[in-house]
């Protein structure tokens, strides 16, 4: 992978290792990292290896995919790869002079246009004038995107003391410090978390489709204002809001990608003097195009107990932001109530089942998908070495509860898994504020 600067970027103290080899054309410097030999031109054009898939494929879309199962191994997992001419695309961003600093292109391959740092084809920080300048691209199917700063998934395993993932180096001029949006639940053993590299809402953004047969100098790349979402966190007449002289503890409206989508960051509501005026009032800034579902970071005084918007249930539901149009008048209703879902479990022998898992769904199955990084109403628990379970954080609803042997907890979310194994579980309503028990028999088999 080769990376691309411009050379008053080089000039302001981003230098260029000893080691690389470059090439300087048109005020552009292409850094080929720790590979200086260069592919033999192809009809005159300098040649590169694009991004392959397995076998042979340069689309992701045309990638041959390969299940491994646990413990196995899989060999003759081989390549082939092909040199091709290449391209050079430039243009211009446009939008507020004093946004065009420090904006990063990244060139991704259509398909992976949600991936982190490190995916992308070819990245480009902008000269003063907005100007840019992309060398050594293959022909295909892009999407550039422009922002200050990106975001990502990194993983975390306890149990073989894995340490996160590399952190990307940040554009020239920018903070060094990375944001770390909140810890979700991951893989079965590993800890999930989003990274933001900055502390900063994005506000303006660009997401520009490229179709790569042969030079561009004319592209245009026109920046466009986030959205943003505005409302009010109240209590019900029936509750009054618990006091909490430290501050802290105060309810703080989050928006998670409700597809997964890490690009488009965890966004938080405002904590400054512009919304503390006004109780409950909030501020989210920085929605890149996309579903987001609201829920709550940090401490808070109790749980959400509905989100409306426009007369709408958005409790469940995703905010859908692609239109980039401002959210406003969302009312979050919070609530001190809680629940208690408790049981037993027992075999086929009658016996405590304590190698399970006990799964509590929503029977509305379009809330099976996009319900964001932590879904509210999907929920895994394994039994307790007396068959014993507890679910202590579903809000209220109307649930599917089945118990289940413990070898399905890394497929247990999938929809086709749930509408399966819904025809075997017990359906049950669960009031706020109250108490229900459930004992359940082990279904065995996936």
């Amino acid at each position: 992978m080769a990376g691309y600067q411009n050379l008053s970027a080089v000039d302001a103290g981003r230098a260029v290792a000893s080691r690389d080899a470059t090439l300087e054309v048109a005020g552009t410097r292409l850094q080929l990292g720790r590979y200086p030999m260069p592919i033999a031109p192809i009809n005159g054009r300098t040649a590169v290896y694009p991004p392959t898939y397995h076998p042979s494929g340069t689309d992701i879309r045309d990638a041959t995919v390969i299940d491994i199962r646990r413990a196995e191994d899989r060999v003759g997992v081989d390549f082939v790869i092909r040199a091709v001419p290449s391209f050079t695309l430039s243009g211009v961003v446009q939008g507020p002079r004093e946004q065009l600093e420090n904006v990063v292109l990244r060139l991704m391959p259509v398909g992976l246009d949600d991936m982190g740092a490190g995916s992308e084809v070819a990245t480009a920080l902008l000269m003063k004038d907005g100007r840019f300048t992309i060398l050594n691209v293959a022909a295909g199917s892009y999407i550039l995107l422009a922002a200050r700063s990106t975001a990502e998934y990194q993983f975390y395993d306890p149990a073989s003391q894995s340490k996160w993932l590399p952190e990307p180096p940040t554009p020239q001029g920018r903070p060094g410090n990375v944001a770390t949006f909140g810890v979700f639940s991951g893989p079965v053993g590993a800890t999930l978390q989003t990274v933001q590299f900055s502390t900063e809402p994005e506000p303006f953004h660009a997401r520009v489709p490229l179709t790569v047969a042969s030079d561009h100098s004319d592209i245009v790349v026109a920046l466009r204002r986030s959205a943003t979402m505005t409302g009010k966190v109240v209590w019900p007449d029936d509750e009054a809001r618990p006091t909490d002289p430290s501050g802290l503890a105060s309810p703080r409206p989050t928006l998670f990608p409700a597809g997964g989508n890490a690009l488009l960051g965890v966004p938080r509501a405002r904590n400054d003097k512009s919304v503390q005026q006004e109780p409950g009032r909030f501020i989210v800034d920085g929605l890149l195009p996309g579903e987001y579902v609201l829920g709550l970071s940090g401490p808070a005084p109790g749980r959400i107990r509905s989100v409306t918007w426009n007369g709408r249930d958005y409790t469940h539901r995703p905010f859908d932001a692609t239109t980039g149009e401002d959210i406003t008048g969302v009312v979050v209703t919070m609530t001190t109530k809680s629940t208690l879902l408790s049981g037993r479990v027992v075999d086929q022998r009658n016996l405590p089942a304590t190698d399970s898992v006990v799964i509590a769904f929503p029977v509305e199955r379009d809330q099976w998908t996009n319900y964001g990084l932590q879904p509210a109403r999907l929920k895994v628990i394994t039994t307790t070495n007396t068959g014993t379970y507890r679910f202590q954080t579903l809000p209220a609803g109307e649930y599917f509860v089945v118990s289940a042997t413990a070898d399905v907890i890394e497929t247990w979310q999938d929809p086709v898994f749930l509408e399966k194994i819904s025809r075997a579980a017990t359906r049950l309503t669960l009031p706020w504020g109250e108490s229900r028990t459930l004992d359940l028999r082990l279904v065995t088999g996936k």
